[in-house]
Formats: structure tokens, C-alpha cells, sequence
């Protein structure tokens, strides 16, 4: 869930998306900016897990989703539509996999320090 509140706040924002990538490309204990939480983004996960797109479950001790098979079959349409959700289709193009747990942990950790 951190790493999906994370990308959340890079999707809302060229300058989110810029400090995301300045901690992604950061050394460790670097964190230029404190990411934001929107709450109308848990509503709408629990939307996505009341409509069977996805399920929780856990991943390194954190709380996580993991898309069904509906879900799945989703994405791939919408992915597919070149007009819809670009602007996020690009930033999580870029993002997404470089979000590893490290890079989660140095965003949420206590170990940060701002710049």
C-alpha cells in the first residue's frame, strides 16, 4: 500500500513525479519531499477489491493488493487504449518497477532526512 500511496502522488503532479524520481536515483538517507496521502485513494482501492479487481494480501510485512484475474483482464484494456490515462499510464511506465522495497523504505523510513 505505501508504494501504491507513492505512486499515487507521482501520478497527481509533474513535480511529485520529478522528486519521486530524485529519490528513486537518490543515495540512501536522501528525501526531498514527504509524500501525500489522499484519501479519496483508499476509498477507491476499496472500490477495486469490492468489485473483485483485486484481493489483499502481503508482501515484506506490508499491507498489499494483488489483481485477480478481472483485474488483470482490465488493465490489459486499458492499457491497450492509447487516449486514456496517459499522463499516468507514463508516469507509472517510469516508476513502477523501480519502486522496490528499498526505495519504499527510504521514503516511509525514519532514517530519511529532507533536502
Amino acid at each position: 500500500m505505501a508504494k501504491l500511496h507513492i505512486l499515487n502522488d507521482a501520478i497527481r503532479g509533474k513535480r511529485s513525479a520529478h522528486l519521486l524520481e530524485l529519490v528513486v536515483n537518490s543515495k540512501a538517507g536522501m528525501m526531498p519531499w514527504t509524500f501525500r496521502i489522499e484519501p479519496a485513494f483508499a476509498r477507491a482501492v476499496d472500490f477495486v477489491v469490492g468489485d473483485k479487481l483485486a484481493d489483499w494480501t502481503t508482501s515484506s510485512n506490508r499491507s498489499g493488493l494483488q489483481l485477480t484475474a478481472k483485474g488483470i483482464a482490465l488493465f490489459e484494456k486499458l492499457k491497450a487504449e492509447d487516449d486514456v490515462l496517459t499522463a499516468e499510464k507514463d508516469v507509472l511506465a517510469v516508476y513502477a518497477k523501480s519502486m522496490t522495497e528499498g526505495a519504499v523504505s527510504l521514503v516511509i523510513g525514519s532514517k530519511r532526512r529532507a533536502m
